[in-house]
């Protein structure tokens, strides 16, 4: 039976029956208004140089007994590894190597952490372990020449898998041996393989190749692919055991977009699919309840990412966590309501969050922004549509509060491209630059010169912004130096 008890939601409901997405805002309505005596001077390394933690090469990991969380985090100028209570108030640095350390994850028992360490600064990372507490820290993996990603403890605790390029260009299954460090490799490199994952049982891998799952036996022998799609097209991807063994949850397009999905198994063979979600927004990264009787997951709609929760009987869903922004990299504690994910938006770096057991509202356990800096006066972006060629184009676009503004009239502005991923979440070097008091329109990551032209000539011919007073930012600033050199540019063009 579903638990209709469950605490709601953060997000209230609303009434209104068509999609925001078709009320667009008129372009009179992008005016710079005041803020009033909550403005003040931020500076630029509280903004561009806020820490942030890490999602790029990993996520966040709660432990088996739902008490801790572990993450990587860039607070000391390198991104090392953190644990935090999800009771309290303190942060503990496990580690302290001046190299990027990404990606932790406990063991089954809680004792130890998996962790990925890139030490040369080439991208090529190599599985480290340690206790719980810090000590006993070793690498496990030697080969410097390969990269190494997505580890997966063994449910004994003995072995990791991960993919790994060490036999050539493409990345495969592999099974290392945390005592002795020996690894084989279970897959013939044909593909490029992602996301192992043991089954309950230690005897399978479950494993993302081509497009498709594979059972790959954990001993050794030949991958056996699951037809999950009847054999429609698409793509089935980021499979999870169930915690009997007996279903797999996960993401297929089958039917057009992103769906959540349920294999039920028969031996090594489906027996039945199911689709559990039912929604026109994507829907992606399934993680099971420990009872075993529903899951959350990832929703996306117009740049923001939700974390919903689906029962497998009765397909009932409703958001567990849904603040304005993009959550990621969910996790659920052993009681099956405890939730610990990262969270960011346009006001706040990445951070870890937690959703206690009968709690409504989340709460942060790390801080990244500044204690200078209230994240409530900062820009809130609006996402706009504009003419480009034949079709519309989409964007972002920061309008500076009126104290920021540098002279009377209308604002200048700065077109910039959003860096890959960041799109709806933190970006910086955008409040930055509104905060000095320009219009920013941020667009998607690949778009084309005729696009960014289009965008400018929008800017202008609306009169959000000075027709002669627009910058392009092509390559983005993402350092605090790079982007006080590239704002002091802009200045002196427009002085000059």
């Amino acid at each position: 039976m579903d638990d209709w008890s469950a605490p709601a939601s953060a997000r209230p409901p609303t009434t209104i029956a068509n999609a925001l997405r078709d009320i667009q805002p008129s372009a009179s309505g992008f005016r710079p208004v005041p803020l009033g005596p909550r403005f003040h001077e931020i500076p630029i390394e509280d903004l561009v140089g806020a820490p942030q933690v890490d999602l790029r090469h990993g996520g966040i990991d709660l432990s088996p007994d739902g008490g801790e969380v572990a993450f990587s985090w860039d607070r000391s100028g390198e991104n090392e590894i953190f644990v935090a209570p999800v009771r309290g108030d303190r942060i503990y640095q496990l580690t302290d190597a001046g190299d990027r350390s990404v990606s932790p994850l406990w063991s089954p028992d809680g004792q130890w952490l998996a962790f990925l360490r890139d030490s040369r600064g080439d991208e090529r990372f190599q599985i480290w372990v340690m206790r719980r507490d810090g000590r006993r820290l070793r690498q496990v993996t030697s080969a410097d020449s390969a990269d190494h990603r997505d580890i997966a403890w063994s449910p004994d605790g003995s072995r990791l898998a991960c993919v790994s390029d060490s036999t050539g260009t493409r990345h495969g299954v592999e099974v290392v041996d945390v005592a002795s460090g020996e690894h084989v490799a279970l897959s013939d490199f044909a593909y490029d393989d992602a996301t192992p994952r043991w089954s309950p049982d230690g005897r399978w891998l479950l494993v993302s190749r081509d497009a498709d799952l594979h059972l790959v036996p954990a001993a050794g022998g030949s991958a056996i692919r699951l037809d999950t799609r009847g054999g429609a097209a698409g793509s089935s991807v980021d499979g999870r055991w169930s915690p009997d063994g007996r279903s797999i949850a996960f993401t297929t397009d089958m039917r057009g977009h992103n769906e959540i999905a349920l294999a039920h198994l028969d031996g090594t063979r489906i027996s039945r699919v199911e689709v559990l979600t039912n929604s026109i927004h994507d829907s992606t990264e399934p993680v099971w309840r420990p009872d075993g009787r529903g899951l959350v997951y990832l929703q996306s709609c117009e740049g923001q990412v939700s974390i919903r929760r689906v029962f497998v009987a009765s397909h009932a869903d409703t958001p567990v966590a849904d603040l304005p922004g993009v959550h990621g990299s969910a996790h659920v504690g052993p009681d099956s309501e405890t939730l610990a994910f990262a969270y960011r938006s346009a006001r706040r770096p990445a951070d870890v969050w937690v959703r206690l057991q009968r709690a409504v509202t989340p709460q942060p356990l790390s801080t990244s922004l500044s204690p200078r800096v209230d994240p409530e006066t900062l820009v809130e972006p609006v996402s706009v549509r504009y003419p480009a060629g034949a079709t519309d184009a989409s964007a972002l676009l920061y309008v500076p509060h009126a104290e920021a503004l540098r002279g009377e009239g209308t604002p200048p502005a700065i077109v910039t491209v959003s860096p890959p991923g960041h799109r709806g979440g933190w970006d910086p070097l955008a409040q930055w630059l509104a905060h000095r008091g320009y219009v920013v329109m941020v667009l998607a990551d690949a778009a084309a010169p005729s696009v960014i032209a289009a965008a400018t000539a929008w800017l202008g011919a609306e009169g959000i912004a000075d027709a002669k007073r627009i910058g392009v930012l092509e390559a983005a600033a993402r350092s605090v130096e790079s982007a006080r050199s590239a704002t002091e540019r802009f200045e002196r063009e427009l002085r000059d």
